[in-house]
């Protein structure tokens, strides 16, 4: 009997033992099924962009993961891995608890953003968010494209020409890009120096400073127009 007690003991055990593994298994499949975990619901990519003439430096954090630290006026950050969904950031003094700025990103997995702290049209520190899409170019080109954060000029054009070209006898690429827009990536040949000259839209009259550009195919940048003591004009370097 004792033996048999035993049996029936152990085989009581093994069956509890598989009910709990089976329902664990459940339990994670439900899981999964209604974004339960980090996996499911995903990562994206995330760097700041400082443009923001006061204070002289910020940090940049996202639901209590430090993305930047100590951003200068102008500097990028690298790239960090946040989960997918509702992302809120908050811009701060660097080294202060204090928010001075705050955005709420919908991050979509595996998709890249460059989360940028400005001065908006009230001359408040604000924050927004571009998509960086790295879809690659046609063979033999590279990739720029405009962000218009500088709230002291109204609505911009890009012209991009050889090398000291008359902007007289030009026509722009691209027109009327809005102040808080960032343009989709425009394709360049590469392999010469281009130069590329951001003007009030409708005139010839050149802001910023000019870029002469020589990359790599297969190359991205962005050009950032921003106000600090006048119109700033900033180079990124999107994929290296």
């Amino acid at each position: 009997m004792l033996k048999c007690a035993d049996f029936t003991l152990e085989l009581t055990s093994m069956r509890a033992k598989f009910f709990v593994l089976g329902l664990l298994t459940l339990i994670g499949l439900l899981m999964q099924g209604c974004g339960g975990s980090v996996t499911s619901q995903g990562i994206s990519r995330v760097r700041a962009l400082n443009l923001l003439d006061s204070p002289a430096s910020i940090d940049v954090v996202s639901d209590g993961t430090l993305v930047a630290l100590g951003l200068g006026t102008g500097n990028l950050s690298g790239y960090s891995q946040v989960q997918s969904g509702f992302v809120p950031f908050n811009a701060r003094p660097d080294g202060s608890t204090n928010t001075i700025a705050s955005f709420d990103l919908t991050a979509s997995n595996n998709v890249n953003y460059t989360v940028v702290a400005y001065k908006n049209s009230s001359n408040q520190p604000a924050m927004s968010a571009t998509i960086d899409d790295y879809t690659a170019p046609d063979a033999g080109l590279y990739k720029v494209r405009i962000i218009h954060l500088d709230r002291l000029v109204g609505n911009v054009a890009l012209y991009v020409t050889q090398p000291d070209a008359d902007l007289a006898d030009e026509t722009p690429v691209v027109t009327n890009v809005p102040f808080e827009f960032a343009t989709g990536y425009y394709q360049f040949t590469a392999g010469s120096s281009l130069e590329f000259r951001i003007t009030n839209a409708g005139t010839k009259t050149v802001i910023g400073q000019a870029l002469t550009l020589n990359p790599n195919a297969g190359v991205f940048r962005s050009i950032a127009i921003y106000d600090n003591s006048g119109v700033q004009t900033k180079l990124i370097s999107d994929n290296g």
